[in-house]
Parts: structure tokens; C-alpha cells; sequence
């Protein structure tokens, strides 16, 4: 339909070229980790057995009689291996597209497939690192129902209580993260219900 003069079709509209509107998500979990370069299809290596040696065969460590033999002990290695993991996405964009369009759709489908592949090894960090990967080979600490650090119950609130609990499963298999070695990953929702835990805001 014709339009006629002051009808708002025949304004002038100047459109942005940057997309506003919203925050793109962080991704953070690879710093958490050693990045190695590589060039094979796998990496093998020994995992030594972490439990301390004790005496086989009839004598014990302890207690050994003068002149008597030594008992022998007998250090084991487990060959483990991991294969390395191809994360990629590739777009499609017409050169009609490249030079018409309003948006930077080269500049933005860059950015977002680069997104997608640093989500991809985040999620897959995630899934390594976390419980919900391999609960069976890992020393875990479960939060109980009702004891969230968002319980409608403020008793159930304590914070303090599971990181040492989770502290303590860290040390049960000898590493020490007191020297600044370790990290405490919180999701935006429980950083915010740990700092405002009373107990964690009147700690000394």
C-alpha cells in the first residue's frame, strides 16, 4: 500500500551494526587445567599405585630381627591412556550476506563459533573434573536434601562445613591444597548464597 506524507513508513531508520542486548557467558574451566602441545593420536602414561609399600612374603617392616633379611616390597604402575579429542564448527555465509546485510554476520558467526568450540571444552573439562563423570573413582561429597546453601531452613546453611568436608576428601588422597594449589569453583548462584551466609560473612 501507498503511503502518504508523515506516515512513519517514510521515516528514516539507521540501523546499528553492533548487536546489542545481551552478555555472552564466560568460559573459565581451562585454566583449571595443564594445556601440553601434542602431536600424536594418544598419550600414555604409568600411574604409580598411590598406596605406601608393605612387606610381602612372612616378615613385616616393622620389627626386624638382627641379622635377619628384609622384607621386600614391590612398587606397580598402571599404563593409562587418553586420545586426543577434535572440538570444530565451520558456517556458511553468502558474499550477498557479507556485503548487504545489516549486521557483521563474518564478525559474528566467527564469534559465535569460536564460543561453540570453547563451550564444547568447557562442558568437557566439566564432565572430567566433576562427579557427575566418574563418581566411582573419585572421593565426592554430597550436599543432602534440604541442606542447600539456599535451604529455606537457615540452620541447613553452612557453607564452611562442606568446603572443609570437601577439603577432606582432597586430603584423604594426600594432596595438599593449603599451599594455594587448589581452587573452589562456585556457579554465579552459589558464590552469591556463600558470601551471604551469616557464618561466612562473620568468620574471622
Amino acid at each position: 500500500m501507498a503511503s502518504s506524507t508523515g506516515e512513519s513508513a517514510l521515516r528514516a531508520e539507521n540501523v546499528e551494526r553492533i548487536v546489542k542486548g545481551f552478555a555472552l557467558q564466560e568460559y573459565v574451566m581451562k585454566q583449571l587445567c595443564m594445556v601440553n602441545n601434542s602431536s600424536a593420536w594418544s598419550e600414555s602414561y604409568y600411574q604409580e599405585t598411590a598406596a605406601d609399600l608393605t612387606a610381602k612374603g612372612t616378615r613385616n617392616v616393622s620389627g626386624v630381627a638382627r641379622l635377619a633379611k628384609f622384607p621386600y616390597g614391590e612398587v606397580t604402575w598402571t599404563k593409562q591412556t587418553a586420545y586426543n579429542k577434535k572440538h570444530g564448527m565451520e558456517g556458511v555465509i553468502s558474499w550477498e550476506d557479507s556485503v548487504t546485510n545489516n549486521v557483521d554476520v563474518i564478525a559474528r558467526t566467527l564469534l559465535r563459533i569460536a564460543r561453540a568450540v570453547a563451550k564444547s571444552v568447557d562442558s568437557e573439562i566439566w564432565d572430567t573434573l566433576s562427579e557427575s563423570q566418574s563418581p566411582s573413582t573419585i572421593n565426592s561429597v554430597t550436599i543432602a536434601a534440604g541442606d542447600e546453601w539456599d535451604s529455606a531452613t537457615l540452620a541447613n546453611r553452612d557453607p564452611i562445613q562442606d568446603i572443609l568436608n570437601a577439603k577432606k576428601e582432597i586430603g584423604i588422597d594426600n594432596y595438599n591444597i593449603d599451599n594455594g594449589s587448589g581452587y573452589l569453583v562456585l556457579s554465579p548462584t552459589d558464590f552469591a548464597n556463600m558470601l551471604g551466609n551469616a557464618n561466612v560473612r562473620n568468620a574471622g
